[in-house]
């Protein structure tokens, strides 16, 4: 018969050890590694897992923990690490405004553009929710240690996303020429752009979960590059130009995806394990349809603006230069704002820890209470912040004569208005994720996307067409409160939470 502690209850040198807070402690501990009541009687010589525990816990309760105290980046190193998740569409706007052209959109003729914007606009709506399902199913896999499996679960996400765009592109085709809403060649400019940008997103989608920010932005910079090229000394049109510097960059993406998942997986000699679909589907469903509910919130008031006093136009959508060119700018402020959202979350985990430490068993409460206050406390100090920086876009906008009319004044001022609130939400859904309550998120995505759209509709409709962006803030406010509201009433148990979702 054994005598000696088991395996399970012995630290490790190089990991982390917790001292077991109780007999229970104990027990779970030994359950989790398989030695039921069968096992203590046959290995173990006790009657019970519980008996082992009552007997284990004595020798247990007066050893030393053994923690790894790992350096927490500074609030402006993790701020900044944030920002490079939003750099590239930055540099895309910054292209537009310097350039007149990106990656897509620019100076192009207004039924032209009308299909370039409803190819863009459809294909973050299709891919959204396909990479939060692959990101979420990737990481869990790489969280476990099983790199292969995070590997095949990337690539076969990536098969389905191909698949969705390819149907949606068909059936939009045929939709299209059944009602008349984009005559040809319209409608295969806009499936182009729906193609290529969406392959793009996967791509990029898989570089954003492996945290290689820095290489989506050297891949925007690289397709940008190739329409300058390609369209300035080369004379080539705009639209052929794009839909090749799309495909290089989304070849770029995909190259260096693959590489990375393939080295990751490479010192992986696990076991690769068959998946069922339908538990696949059920697990994955909720970030499947926040991703599509977060894009359609997005452009749900560029929607209302392009298909608001249309009387003139052939098309059912007039794409508006003069609305999106505002928002462009705008988003510089959330560039700026949403690296709070990866700070915050590095410093949720670091008082998280602390609080642990502070706080027995017993004193749950606490607990909870210290990160009902922490939480309150980040967002009390993100507001003037976001408020001087927004104010700052823009001082410089008007100082560059970018904001001239009352349109482009407007559209910004409601914009800016809009995206502190868009950046709250943004990390109470990195909150909710992390605790594993997926479900908490749809409520507050989908009221915001609805408010979005409906003020959106009416203003543009009742007043003009620039009011559109009325919607934007309504809803991002909307999402912004809401989820807050779900988190704080989560952090009331947070105990019960963090301990379920096994973060």
């Amino acid at each position: 018969m054994r005598h000696e502690l088991p395996d399970c209850l012995k630290p490790v040198p190089g990991t982390p050890w917790r001292r077991p807070l109780d007999q229970d402690d104990v027990a779970v501990r030994l359950e989790t590694e398989g030695i039921t009541d069968g096992v203590a009687r046959a290995d173990w010589g006790y009657s019970s897992t519980w008996e082992i525990a009552r007997d284990c816990y004595g020798r247990l309760s007066g050893s030393e923990e053994v923690r790894i105290q790992r350096p927490s980046p500074s609030e402006m190193a993790a701020h900044f690490k944030g920002m490079l998740f939003a750099l590239p569409l930055a540099l895309c706007c910054l292209s537009m405004v310097l350039l007149k052209f990106s990656l897509w959109g620019g100076d192009l003729a207004s039924d032209v553009a009308a299909a370039v914007a409803v190819g863009t606009v459809t294909s973050f709506v299709v891919t959204g929710g396909i990479v939060q399902a692959m990101a979420r199913q990737g990481l869990f896999y790489a969280g476990t240690g099983e790199m292969r499996m995070s590997e095949i679960v990337c690539l076969r996400w990536m098969g389905y996303g191909i698949a969705a765009l390819a149907g949606s592109a068909l059936i939009g085709i045929g939709l299209s020429a059944f009602f008349g809403w984009l005559p040809s060649p319209l409608d295969w400019t806009a499936a182009a752009f729906h193609m290529s940008l969406g392959l793009f997103w996967l791509a990029t989608g898989i570089l954003y979960m492996l945290e290689r920010n820095l290489l989506v932005t050297v891949a925007a910079v690289i397709g940008i590059a190739v329409v300058g090229i390609l369209h300035v000394p080369l004379h080539i049109a705009l639209i052929p130009s794009q839909l090749s510097g799309i495909l290089v960059a989304g070849a770029f993406s995909l190259l260096m995806a693959r590489r990375l998942l393939r080295a990751r997986a490479a010192a992986d000699s696990g076991r690769v394990h068959r998946q069922m679909p339908m538990r696949t589907l059920y697990l994955t469903a909720p970030y499947l349809v926040y991703g599509c509910l977060y894009y359609l919130f997005l452009f749900a008031d560029r929607l209302m603006a392009w298909s608001a006093q249309t009387e003139v136009s052939a098309l059912p959508l007039v794409f508006r230069g003069d609305y999106e060119l505002p928002l462009d700018i705008a988003l510089f402020a959330f560039v700026l704002q949403v690296g709070w959202v990866h700070s915050s979350m590095v410093r949720f985990y670091d008082r998280l820890q602390l609080a642990q430490q502070a706080c027995e068993i017993h004193r749950v409460g606490e607990f909870n209470s210290m990160m009902q206050r922490f939480y309150v406390g980040r967002l009390i100090r993100f507001l003037p912040m976001a408020a001087a920086m927004s104010a700052l876009v823009w001082v410089v906008a008007h100082s560059a004569g970018l904001l001239n009319g009352v349109v482009s004044a407007r559209v910004t001022m409601l914009a800016l208005m809009g995206y502190p609130f868009l950046v709250i939400g943004l990390w109470n859904v990195s909150l909710l994720f992390a605790l594993s309550l997926p479900k908490a998120v749809l409520p507050a995505i989908g009221t915001g996307m609805l408010g979005d759209a409906t003020i959106g509709y009416l203003l543009s409709r009742t007043i003009s067409y620039e009011w559109a962006a009325a919607g934007f803030t309504v809803g991002a406010m909307l999402f912004g409160i809401l989820s807050a509201i779900m988190v704080h009433r989560r952090f009331r148990q947070l105990d019960y939470f963090y301990f379920a979702s096994a973060a």
